[in-house]
């Protein structure tokens, strides 16, 4: 074990998703994953971070994924708790699995299934980070693919926007791993959310650095300085300066961070929350830097990325376009972080600087197509891991 030590394979950054008014009761839910670091154990936390009543788990289980839902059955385990099959989670609170004898190899497919005998409301939860299943009425922890289907979709009244199933309840995976392993935190709002770090893991493990991990702590709509308010914006989560310890300092292993974040602290204000929390650039740097500080108290080496142009998006302004300017100056000038990411560069249009390369943008003129995140991905200097 002096070898060997625990660090994040994978992780989701959780919220109040109550909203989206998901529930369920004699039923597993199967959640597939796919992990970054490989390890001979593994380990799972569970959240009721954000669940109004107490949440049991009567029984669970991991196992390597197959293709789609199905699971390769001889690698099932039973996850237990105390060496007990069941978990009593109070409101606010997390737990952490005993470890399971399970070795997985990097960038492999995980299936953890949940049984709940009671009634469970989806409440702490996050979108898009792993596919997400219901069974037929019963315990079918340890079941291959026939009881479940996958949940559908939700339409998000008065929007029209269609959002993808919540993935409840788990809060990250970890691996006991080689003790020269480590992970590195991608923490931002939906650009991050929206699956580069993944493609960062599979460029590390194609060019032989399979000991570093990526950590996905991307959260849609959150801010730096603000904390979503409402039944809709409670799911973009507690403000960046509030949700760095837990979500950043507190992962099993973390050796840097990755930081994409303030574009929403531009846009939001007097959009979709109240115009007195606008804030200045030099206050977004400042949380940046707050940032920054708590990283480097916990010997963890800190890269900001400088945010990306956005013209052409619906809350676009030429007054929030100066103010986005100023912040990308003022994180380039800050001695404060160990590196910058300049994905303004990478990822704007050299015709139109203000707006994102077309091939690029995936039509809303903020969030990156496929292509564009695999150049976020690409646009990482790997010498910040060595």
């Amino acid at each position: 074990m002096r070898d060997l030590s625990w660090v994040g394979t994978w992780s989701q950054s959780l919220s109040d998703h109550s909203f989206l008014q998901y529930h369920g009761q004699n039923q597993t839910l199967r959640a597939v994953i796919r992990i970054s670091l490989g390890g001979s154990q593994v380990r799972v936390r569970f959240s009721n971070r954000y669940g109004k009543q107490p949440l049991k788990i009567d029984e669970a289980s991991i196992a390597l994924a197959g293709d789609g839902i199905s699971i390769q059955s001889h690698t099932i385990q039973q996850i237990t708790f105390s060496s007990q099959a069941d978990v009593t989670l109070s409101e606010g609170s997390e737990v952490i699995s005993d470890p399971v004898v399970l070795p997985v190899p990097a960038l492999a497919r995980l299936a953890v299934s949940i049984y709940f005998e009671q009634p469970v409301a989806f409440e702490t939860a996050n979108l898009g980070q792993g596919d997400i299943y219901g069974s037929i009425p019963g315990n079918h922890v340890v079941a291959d693919n026939e009881p479940f289907l996958p949940f559908s979709p939700v339409q998000v009244e008065q929007t029209g926007i269609e959002l993808p199933p919540p993935l409840p309840f788990i809060a990250g995976i970890d691996v006991l791993t080689a003790a020269h392993s480590r992970a590195i935190v991608a923490f931002g709002d939906s650009i991050t959310a929206g699956g580069w770090p993944a493609m960062l893991a599979e460029r590390l493990n194609g060019l032989g650095m399979a000991h570093v991990g990526v950590l996905n702590q991307g959260l849609g709509g959150n801010r730096v300085l603000h904390s979503g308010v409402g039944p809709i914006g409670y799911a973009f989560g507690l403000a960046g300066v509030t949700r760095f310890q837990r979500d950043v300092l507190e992962q099993a292993g973390v050796r840097s961070v990755i930081v994409l974040h303030g574009i929403n602290d531009i846009i939001h204000p007097g959009v979709i929350a109240p115009k007195e929390e606008e804030v200045s650039a030099q206050e977004i740097v400042s949380g940046m830097e707050q940032y920054a500080t708590w990283a480097h108290e916990k010997n963890i080496r800190i890269i900001v990325a400088n945010l990306l142009p956005f013209e052409g998006h619906q809350d676009w302004k030429p007054e929030r376009e100066d103010k986005l300017q100023m912040v990308n100056a003022l994180i380039q000038s800050s001695q404060a972080f160990d590196g910058i990411l300049d994905l303004a560069a990478v990822m704007r249009d050299p015709a139109f600087p203000t707006r994102l390369l077309p091939a690029y943008d995936s039509g809303d003129h903020l969030h990156p197509d496929p292509q564009g995140l695999r150049a976020i991905a690409e646009a990482v200097d790997l010498n910040w891991f060595i």
